[in-house]
Formats: C-alpha cells, sequence, structure tokens
C-alpha cells in the first residue's frame, strides 16, 4: 500500500488537472460554489463534486502535491474499506484486493488531482449497496444507493454504467419485493427525478459525438473485451509512457515485455471467472435452484459491462483506459471470483504469485523511472507537478512585468496548466515581485537531461538575443 505514497509530487498536472483547480480557485475568489465541472469530450459539463471538494482544499491549503496526498488517502482507504466489506460479506479470498494497490492505471488515477478518481471508490460502493441489499433486503440500502447514484453523476458521467444496471438488475431479481414496498419509494423515486431533471436535459440538449473521436466497431469491442487491463500493465506504455519499451528504461526491453505479456495473465483469469460464473448461474437455472448472493452479484456485473459494450459499440466513441473508471469493479470481481476458486490449488497459487510480483517489479520501476526523469514529453503525462511547481515558484520570485516564454510541448498545447500554477503560487508575493528586476524568463527542458526526460529548468537573460542562464532549482 506504501507504494501508493512514494514521491506524491510525481504526478502529471497537464489539462483536466489544471482546469478543476482553476475553477475551484475562481470560485473560491466569488466566495461561492462552483455551478459545474470540467466539460467532457462529448460535449457536455460534468457536475460540480470534485471541484467542491478542490475548493475546500483550497481554503486549507495551496500546497498542490499535500492536497494530492489528502485526495489519495481518502480514495484509497475508502476503496479499500469497501472491498473488505465486499470479501467479508461473500467469504472472498483477501490477498487479490492488493491488487489495487499494484495496479497501474489505478496508481495513477488515484494520485492525480481528478475527478475521475472520485469515482474508483463511489462505483465500487455501489455494488457494495447491492450485496448488503441481497442479503438483508432493506429500504436503507436502496436509499443508500441512490444517494451514490446521485454523488456518481454529478461528479463523472462515466460512472452511469454501474447505474443503469443497477435499475436494469433491480426489477429483475426482485419485483416482488419491490411492489411490496411501492408506497415507501415514492419519496425516494421524486427526489431522485427532481435532482436529476435539470442535469439529464442539459444532457440531452448538448450530448455530442465527435468524429474525430471515432473508432471502428471492431476497435470499440476489443477495448470492452479487454477492459480488465486496468489489473495488467497491457497497453499502458501506448496510452501513458511509451519510453518503457525504450532503452533509457529501467529493465532491459525483453525482461520489460516479458513481464508485461506475464501480467496479462488477468485477461485470461477474468475470462476464466466470467465462464465459472456462468457455468453456476446456468446449472442452477437448469436445477431451478435459487441463485445465491454472489450469483446474482455476478448477473449484476455482467449486466454493467453490458451496458458499457453497448455504449461504446452504438457510439463507436475512442475508448482511453480512464473511460472504464465507472466499470472497473465489475471487471475486478471476476478476476476476484476466480483467483478465490482456485486459491488453494498449488499450481494456481504458483501462478498468482507470478502475476502479482510481475506487477510489483514494474510498478516499482515505473515509479522510480518517473522521479528520476522528472515524469517525461508525452501528452499524456509531461512533467511531474513537483518539477512544474519548482519552475513557477522561481519565477515568482521575479517582477511580474518580466517577458515569460516558453519552450515546452505541454505548456503549448495546454497553457492554461502553467498559467493556473503562476496564479496560484503568485498570490502570496506580489508586494515583493514589484519590487524585482524585470529579466526574459525562458521555461524550457533541462539542457543537461536528454529525451526522454520530462525535467524543466527556467532559463534567465537581460534581454531576448542574450545568452540565458539557468537558475537552479
Amino acid at each position: 500500500m506504501g507504494i501508493s505514497f512514494i514521491w506524491p509530487g510525481d504526478i502529471p498536472f497537464i489539462n483536466d488537472e489544471p482546469k478543476l483547480i482553476a475553477n475551484a480557485l475562481e470560485a473560491n475568489r466569488n466566495f461561492r460554489l462552483a455551478e459545474q465541472g470540467l466539460s467532457g469530450s462529448v460535449g457536455i459539463r460534468y457536475g460540480p463534486i470534485p471541484t467542491w471538494f478542490f475548493q475546500l482544499c483550497l481554503l486549507l491549503t495551496k500546497d498542490l502535491i499535500l492536497i494530492s496526498m489528502i485526495k489519495n488517502t481518502l480514495t484509497i482507504f475508502f476503496t479499500l474499506f469497501i472491498l473488505d466489506r465486499v470479501r467479508f460479506q461473500l467469504g472472498l479470498w483477501r490477498s487479490p484486493i492488493l491488487l489495487i494497490f499494484v495496479s497501474p492505471y489505478l496508481y495513477l488515477l488515484n494520485r492525480v488531482l481528478w475527478d475521475d478518481c472520485f469515482v474508483i471508490p463511489l462505483s465500487a460502493s455501489l455494488f457494495l449497496l447491492y450485496v448488503h441489499f441481497l442479503k438483508h433486503e432493506r429500504v436503507i440500502s436502496l436509499y443508500l444507493a441512490a444517494a451514490v447514484s446521485l454523488v456518481l453523476l454529478f461528479t463523472q458521467l462515466k460512472s452511469l454504467f454501474p447505474i443503469l444496471a443497477f435499475l436494469i438488475v433491480l426489477p429483475l431479481f426482485h419485483h416482488r419485493w419491490l411492489m411490496e414496498r411501492w408506497k415507501s419509494l415514492v419519496p425516494l423515486c421524486a427526489v431522485i427525478g427532481g435532482a436529476l431533471l435539470p442535469y439529464s436535459l442539459e444532457v440531452y440538449q448538448n450530448l455530442q459525438f465527435s468524429d474525430r473521436l471515432a473508432v471502428s466497431a471492431w476497435e470499440s469491442l476489443l477495448g470492452c473485451l479487454t477492459g480488465v487491463r486496468y489489473f495488467s500493465f497491457f497497453g499502458w506504455p501506448e496510452a501513458y509512457i511509451p519510453a518503457i519499451y525504450s532503452k533509457h528504461f529501467l529493465l532491459p526491453f525483453w525482461a520489460t515485455a516479458s513481464l508485461i505479456a506475464i501480467t496479462s495473465v488477468s485477461i485470461v483469469f477474468f475470462y476464466l471467472g466470467i465462464f465459472s460464473a456462468a457455468r453456476s448461474v446456468y446449472i442452477k437455472r437448469r436445477d431451478r435452484q435459487s441463485f445465491d448472493v454472489r450469483d446474482k452479484l455476478a448477473i449484476y456485473c455482467v449486466a454493467t459491462l453490458l451496458v458499457n459494450f453497448t455504449f461504446y459499440l452504438i457510439t463507436k466513441h475512442r475508448q482511453h483506459p480512464q473511460y472504464f473508471i465507472g466499470v472497473w469493479f465489475a471487471y475486478f470481481f471476476f478476476l476476484w471470483s476466480y483467483l478465490d476458486k482456485l486459491h488453494q490449488e498449488k499450481r494456481c497459487l504458483i501462478a498468482y504469485k507470478t502475476y502479482f510480483i510481475s506487477m510489483t517489479i514494474l510498478l516499482c520501476s515505473l515509479i522510480l523511472f518517473i522521479h528520476m526523469n522528472g515524469g517525461n514529453r508525452s501528452i499524456h503525462y509531461g512533467a511531474t507537478l513537483r518539477n512544474q511547481i519548482d519552475v513557477v515558484q522561481r519565477i515568482v520570485e521575479w517582477s511580474p512585468e518580466s517577458k515569460i516564454i516558453i519552450n515546452v510541448d505541454n505548456y503549448k498545447y495546454f497553457p492554461h496548466s502553467f498559467y493556473t500554477l503562476l496564479s496560484l503560487y503568485s498570490l502570496d508575493s506580489e508586494s515583493v515581485r514589484s519590487e524585482k528586476e524585470v529579466r526574459y524568463l525562458l521555461v524550457d527542458y533541462d539542457h543537461d537531461y536528454p529525451a526522454p526526460s520530462g525535467h524543466l529548468a527556467l532559463y534567465i537573460a537581460d534581454s531576448p538575443s542574450g545568452h540565458f542562464l539557468k537558475q537552479g532549482l
């Protein structure tokens, strides 16, 4: 678990993260709560709940790395608590819970200052509440599930899939229970309808899919079928850090490729888990036996994945790994349930340990590589937040009249990321900066570190044609 807290400043800060922080800063300066969140890739604005969280944190501290640590601690421990409760309710093997700490995708998404990270524990809690409802059939479980669903929808629309699946599965298995208690559920439906109606209309009016993000139906299907890659390094280098395959990485290419191939066994475990669950459901259906809690949870997870599949097959929308954040638990459940069935068999236990150790070696190598290089120069990661803050804190030591020259690719693509940090860290130094000398300030990759290093440096000169000298960070 400690892996998640090593070098908390080694996180990306590129596009959406600075937008969230900038929105939170603006709302705080105007003494109000933000009304909307980020703009999504399908033409709509997400809910404001993540922005509210950052507003609160910024009232306490402007240290973004500390805020990241606070958020990371909350999301990890909440996720761990939920998974442990699911384990307790279903009697599952505890060890696979550790996979959430060595998953490169969950490792990154938990740490960044983004809205997706809040979906990780919240979406898992919806599955836990369904398990609780299956075991006890109490109205309070549905009220809590409704509350979680509202928070999810006003956090990220990627969480819509497990909510829709919940609404499908609930009447399928519990229609008699619902009919008997419909009067106690009317207030719940009224509150949910009233809360969601304005936002639903906004989504309906603004939802649009860009041809730029369209892919073929086969690519869309393949992405859904391999969504369990969250628990492997399959696809990670291509999505975030291609340099993992380069000569600059800490491991030789053959070792990296071999370890990534070993971690891809999670896909095999997942499909064996699907097959095992389907076999159990089929046999009980054939023999007219009642489904147990694990069977019904498996059906709910399948329904979640089918809703997810249907959306991407219809829209043919490009799938970046974070798009599966709302359904991660559905993939994880089948991986977990299969490992639970076979962990007492020696051969399977050896296979699991080999898989887990390979994940750990790759993640530790990745963490060290990122730290040594200050990030990288890719559009999906870039220089680390710690690196960027160091440069900005040097800049604010000079006069605000100084001319700033940007020669960093990500700052050219997403200039707001630089100016958000500049705005944040110059708040307490305006009076001091006015007395400083005017200089030409060049923000560039550190010339002492060759590509793919993401190290940034500040170079200073008296004129734009003068000799720029590197300033120590």
